[in-house]
């Protein structure tokens, strides 16, 4: 799954307006360190997306995970009646729902150390029982399948098929700030071809129509971290004559041509000899794509590599090379300040560039939080598109 990620999250206060519902994001910066010589979040990262790459291999379709450690958006949601709350991270990358679930072991570490389902407790519990497995390489997430009552903002989704994770071995989850992952991707990709959450919504008319939609906050001194909104988008956050919806390639990922990359603003000096498939991930911090690419984009914004990591000076985040990315004849350029990260080491401080350099990398290019964080994205089930609008200042 190359989800879990982000070290930013999203927690659950919404409001109702217009028939929308809004869940509010908060985030917090924990996780963002440095350990010992190691950059332990760019490492991180590319174990999971290594998982990813094994599970693609073994579904056909690719289930991924994301980098734990640049900030986690989560949300709360509530599975039973009464409703029993988890944390989430609402993932455009992957299609399945999963909580932990109080039959785990105690041996269980990343279970222990999260909120867990009870089925006991809920009025509306029905058993299902069929096993469901996700293998990530270093790491895995074993259970079994139940139907509940699934609650989010004012939305109450009736027998919703979600996993119990039983098992959680490795180190994967131990320190995740959420407790499970609430997959927004297409039904084409879920495991055990369980139906998402979302498209119950739409099924049981539960939106005003089938179109979510994400703002996030980058300023990492700030608590509120930005919303996602069911069945709609907020019109005051951004541009309404910048909504310039993109085709869909594929319907299982939010997928797309990424037609050039460069590190200008004219999008002359392209780095990808033509174009490729991306997709919109918010389950991923970073920028995702083949090592030799990253390390060129890094040392041409004037960033030093660092075991393929690209560092650059703090002070000189404003001054850094704007990237430009062109899909689908329109440019979309990235500042410094949108794609630097800096991380708190406990003598120092390092700025980290939000690129993730892959050897043996296989498209898709992943777009993470490092370039979703400057525009407004919608998401469009019904005319399979995604739109980057541009923020209001």
């Amino acid at each position: 799954m190359n989800h879990f990620t982000p070290l930013i999250f999203l927690v659950g206060i919404f409001c109702l307006t217009n028939g929308l519902t809004r869940i509010t994001l908060h985030k917090r910066d924990e996780g963002k360190h440095l350990s010992g010589d190691h950059f332990t979040g760019y490492y991180t990262f590319r174990s999971d997306y290594e998982k990813f790459l094994i599970l693609k291999r073994i579904t056909g379709v690719g289930v991924k995970m994301s980098n734990y450690l640049n900030s986690q958006y989560y949300g709360v949601i509530g599975l039973g009646t009464p409703p029993q709350e988890f944390e989430v991270v609402f993932d455009t990358g992957s299609s399945n729902l999963w909580v932990p679930s109080n039959k785990c072991s105690p041996e269980n570490r990343a279970c222990m150390r999260h909120d867990r389902y009870v089925s006991e407790l809920s009025l509306t519990y029905i058993p299902d029982g069929e096993i469901i497995n996700i293998e990530y390489g270093r790491g895995s997430m074993s259970g079994h399948l139940s139907i509940d009552t699934l609650t989010i903002g004012n939305i109450t989704v009736e027998n919703q098929t979600f996993a119990e994770a039983i098992n959680e071995p490795g180190s994967s989850f131990i320190n995740a700030k959420f407790d499970g992952v609430f997959g927004l991707a297409f039904p084409t990709i879920s495991v055990d071809n369980v139906i998402p959450p979302f498209y119950n919504m739409i099924k049981q008319n539960l939106i005003p129509q089938p179109v979510f939609s994400f703002y996030f906050k980058r300023n990492s001194k700030q608590k509120d971290g930005g919303e996602v909104i069911f069945g709609g988008w907020d019109e005051d956050k951004f541009d309404v004559n910048d909504m310039h919806p993109i085709p869909l390639s594929d319907k299982s990922y939010w997928q797309f041509k990424l037609d050039s990359i460069s590190v200008d603003l004219d999008g002359v000096n392209d780095l990808l000899n033509g174009s490729i498939d991306a997709i919109a991930d918010t389950g991923t911090s970073n920028i995702v794509g083949p090592a030799d690419i990253i390390t060129a984009i890094n040392l041409q914004v004037g960033a030093k590599m660092y075991e393929g990591v690209g560092i650059v000076n703090c002070d000189e985040i404003e001054d850094l090379l704007p990237i430009t990315f062109s899909i689908n004849g329109r440019a979309y350029t990235l500042e410094g300040r949108d794609y630097v990260n800096k991380f708190k080491g406990r003598y120092t401080t390092v700025c980290i560039t939000g690129f993730t350099g892959v050897i043996d990398f296989e498209p898709p290019w992943i777009l993470g939080d490092s370039f979703l964080g400057k525009f407004y994205t919608i998401f469009n089930v019904t005319q399979p598109s995604v739109t980057f609008a541009k923020l209001k200042s």
